[in-house]
């Protein structure tokens, strides 16, 4: 190995023992090399240096090939057989990266001289050549060993036909051509495509990233109707939150979100009106199987209609608690208000529905009556009623009429599950036999029959343990599949919760189970009986940051509050320490505002405890500039003498006077009550080498002097 060095001799040895096998100049170090030698030594030279005695050495096989990164003048690269080592020239003791592929036999290394961080390898008889993105991978070289595409991110740039290539050379501008030469002699210019990096925008676009450049689309419309990101996202914005009857109407394209809140708002009407035994409508005890379990005696009636048929009896059961899950479901209403409930529904357009609930409460001419009103509707989808209504006046209790033969053969061709459920509860009655659930299971069964109709049914004509089997039965049925319908069944109970995170796991609509959840007032007890609420909780919380909807989440937060839901927010403003800057109430994050344990204080002749330290790093705290003691309020509670803290809510807070105040352009300050009396005769700051005129600058100093606004106690 020699060195021009531009001297007599033109030329100096540097090592004549070792064979060098590969070379390379350092790029922050013009007059330094890197020798590979003698097939285990990489070793740094000062050509500069008269002796021959090297700069840096370290012992390795990986000595062909050294390639200094053009881009980053201490990373190195040099290889062995079917390993390359990446080293950083700072620290030579180990290479920080090896990248190990089995059945490679390397004969190139070279870095891209355009784009940081890629290094393109050429094995033998190989038809590609690798790059590997060594500037994004981990430095522990131990995970690279044989897991190179676990680690980095590796591309293979292939040429056209079978010849195996020979050689390659990046561009030098561009970034994404290498020309490479065959064993045949031909030259290629290829293209090295990069791999996309993608990502969702808060406004649900889609970013990526690729050649240095940025982009983003507008997915397809029906692409965002379907997501539950927008879909969340939009309902947040029209004002989805904590009013019940305004969610109801946003979400009113999805039966299952209306049903829901639907039942909320009626939840809570029962609740102005007295009718609820708990405080709030989610109380576990509100459950619908919870309430059967705890009263069990019904009685049992017969219950004729002047309109049905002469010689139709039905058997039916009432007790206090059936009465009230009816109420529960939607049947709010006795016999003189059953009219109004039957216009309402007609109203909505939901004549079917009225029709077979008049058929259950075994009004047949009222039954009637909905389908002609239907009929006679200009709205949509109810074409067709008036037939249905000549079918259902031609019922008869007779035995083995062919008008139950009929019926029973072509109930399955109408299309609304409501006439279906009413005709087959028209079978059940004509049998004169039904004694048991199963007589009742075509009703019960009925798909697209709201699961609240169905339980207000089953406690009209179901016995004790045949309701209790039922509801059983549909608990777990609505649990295992996440259908919100069941809350009325579970309530929020442990049970209830589970169903909530069954609907997540299908549908990942964080918003609405938290949203839920907020309206209990013991949200504390469901957080600690289930660490997955607060895990929805916080997750819609950070959703909503993401969105910047600023103003919902706040919203959001004071219901949190109120109903109880955990820790309160850490206090975002509050006075620092001038040492460590971190806030002088002992407990800033709950807001207790309590001395810490184990700091430093003194106690007042009223055998009041006052701190003097910073909590956290112990340093004094300022003094009043008047009085010259330490500015000793804890937060802005007042402690007693045992060191405990009192809160608001009938609890004593401390006195204005005693809290810190200071000026925000000179930091000098003191006591409250100190500051108002000193500038009453003075603009100027009270500390003898500042001219700050601190009084001018507060604009609620012009007004009439600040009085104590605490109560005397």
């Amino acid at each position: 190995m020699t060195a021009d060095l531009n001297k007599a001799n033109g030329e100096r040895h540097q090592s004549t023992s070792e064979s060098t096998v590969s070379l390379a100049w350092l790029k922050s170090h013009p007059l330094c090399i890197v020798a590979g030698m003698g097939r285990q030594y990489l070793k740094i030279f000062d050509i500069r240096d008269d002796t021959s005695r090297p700069q840096n050495v370290t012992v390795t096989k990986a000595v062909f090939g050294t390639e200094v990164d053009p881009l980053d003048e201490n990373r190195l690269a040099s290889f062995c057989d079917n390993s390359v080592h990446v080293w950083d020239l700072r620290t030579m003791d180990k290479p920080v990266m090896t990248i190990t592929k089995p059945q490679w036999n390397i004969s190139k290394l070279e870095w891209s001289p355009t784009k940081p961080g890629y290094l393109a390898a050429l094995s033998k008889d190989s038809h590609c050549v690798r790059l590997f993105d060594v500037q994004h991978a981990p430095f522990e070289c131990e995970l690279f060993q044989g897991e190179v595409g676990e680690s980095i991110v590796e591309h293979t740039v292939h040429k056209p036909g079978d010849q195996h290539l020979s050689s390659f050379q990046w561009h030098p501008r561009h970034h994404n051509r290498l020309l490479a030469v065959d064993i045949s002699g031909d030259v290629h210019d290829l293209t090295v495509f990069e791999k996309l990096s993608l990502s969702w925008l808060p406004n649900s676009r889609l970013a990526w990233a690729v050649d240095n450049r940025l982009g983003s689309c507008e997915l397809s419309s029906d692409y965002d109707a379907e997501d539950i990101s927008t879909l969340m996202r939009q309902r947040a914005t029209l004002g989805y939150g904590l009013s019940a009857s305004m969610n109801q109407q946003l979400v009113g394209h999805s039966s299952e979100l209306a049903a829901l809140w639907s039942w909320v708002d009626r939840c809570q009407r029962l609740l102005v009106d007295g009718k609820l035994p708990a405080k709030r409508f989610v109380s576990p005890n509100i459950g619908v199987h919870h309430l059967l379990e705890e009263n069990s005696q019904s009685a049992e009636f017969y219950f004729p209609r002047e309109e049905s048929p002469d010689d139709l009896r039905v058997k039916q059961y009432t007790s206090a608690a059936r009465i009230f899950i009816r109420s529960l479901c939607g049947w709010e209403f006795d016999t003189n208000t059953m009219e109004d409930f039957f216009k309402r529904l007609e109203v909505e357009g939901q004549y079917e529905r009225a029709s077979a609930i008049a058929l259950w409460h075994l009004r047949f001419r009222r039954a009637i009556d909905c389908l002609n009103v239907g009929s006679t509707s200009s709205a949509d989808g109810h074409g067709g009623l008036h037939l249905v209504a000549m079918a259902m006046a031609g019922f008869s209790t007779a035995a083995s009429t062919l008008w139950q033969d009929m019926c029973q053969k072509m109930r399955g061709q109408l299309r609304h599950p409501y006439l279906q459920a009413g005709f087959a509860f028209l079978s059940c009655c004509g049998s004169q036999h039904v004694s048991s659930l199963s007589d009742y299971s075509s009703v019960l069964s009925e798909i697209g029959v709201f699961l609240a109709d169905k339980i207000a049914f089953a406690t009209l004509f179901l016995t004790d343990s045949q309701l209790s089997e039922y509801t059983t039965k549909e608990m777990h049925s609505a649990i295992q599949d996440g259908r919100l319908e069941g809350l009325i069944l579970t309530g929020l109970s442990s049970k209830g919760l589970s169903l909530l995170q069954s609907y997540v796991n299908r549908t990942s609509d964080v918003q609405t189970v938290s949203l839920i959840v907020t309206q209990s007032d013991s949200l504390g007890d469901l957080v600690s009986s289930d660490p997955a609420v607060d895990v929805w909780l916080q997750n819609y919380r950070d959703l909503l940051d993401t969105w910047r909807l600023w103003h919902t989440r706040a919203h959001f937060d004071v219901q949190l509050g109120q109903s109880g839901g955990g820790v309160p927010p850490p206090a975002q403003v509050f006075a620092g320490c001038g040492y460590c800057s971190k806030s002088v109430a002992s407990d800033t994050g709950r807001g207790t505002g309590g001395l810490a344990k184990g700091a430093p204080s003194v106690v007042t002749r009223r055998g009041q405890p006052k701190a003097t330290s910073c909590p956290s790093c112990r340093k004094p705290l300022p003094r009043c500039s008047l009085c010259l003691l330490n500015l000793g309020t804890v937060s802005q509670f007042r402690s007693m003498a045992d060191g405990s803290c009192l809160m608001p809510g009938g609890k004593k807070k401390s006195s204005f006077k005693d809290w810190f105040t200071w000026c925000q352009s000179c930091r000098h300050g003191g006591h409250a009550s100190h500051m108002i009396h000193w500038f009453k005769d003075h603009s100027v700051c009270p500390v003898t080498t500042c001219n700050c005129k601190c009084n001018l600058l507060d604009q609620a100093s012009r007004v009439n002097p600040l009085a104590d606004p605490s109560p005397s106690h």
